[in-house]
Parts: structure tokens; sequence; C-alpha cells
């Protein structure tokens, strides 16, 4: 943990995973993913999302069958490479 740099910088790097590299991507998309339950209809534009190079969602495990299939509605490739990272950093022994 280094104070000041967010989580979704962080976990990604402590995990090897580099959010832009020259050979693959140059854009880097923070999003949501988990909005408000209680809304009529999701704020997230997932056309321009699915377009965009790495797309990073913060708090997304619960909604994970949702994004997957929104992205690919709207265009994203379906072998587009992704990775889940949960817990980064967190001890996995309890006390």
């Amino acid at each position: 943990m280094i104070p000041g740099i967010t989580s979704a910088i962080a976990v990604p790097a402590y995990a090897g995973i580099p959010l832009t590299h020259r050979g693959f991507t140059s854009t880097v998309t923070l999003v949501t993913g988990h909005e408000d339950p209680t809304k009529e209809k999701s704020d997230i534009n997932w056309e321009a999302l699915a377009g965009i190079g790495t797309l990073a969602f913060l708090m997304g495990v619960k909604n994970l069958p949702k994004i997957v299939s929104s992205l690919i509605h709207h265009g994203k490739e379906p072998e587009t490479p992704a990775a889940l990272i949960r817990w980064e950093r967190r001890p996995t022994r309890k006390p």
C-alpha cells in the first residue's frame, strides 16, 4: 500500500498487470462495477466502453456476468483478455 495511490492503479501493478502497455493499449478507464441498485437506468455508456483499451471495474465481482455481457453486447470482442483481482494484499489466514 502506498498512501495517495488509488487501488485502481496500485492493485493491478502489484499483481504485475500494467494498465497501459505500449504494445497493447494507450488508454485506461476506471468504471464502477456496482451502481446504485435502486436506479432505473444505468449511467454507464457501454457502447463507448466497448471501444476503449483497458477497462478497470471497481467493486464489480457480484456484477461480473452483467458487466461482461453488456460489453460484448455493445461490441467488445469476446476473446478480449481479462483478469480478476480480488482482495489483493489482504491476509488470507484467519487469526
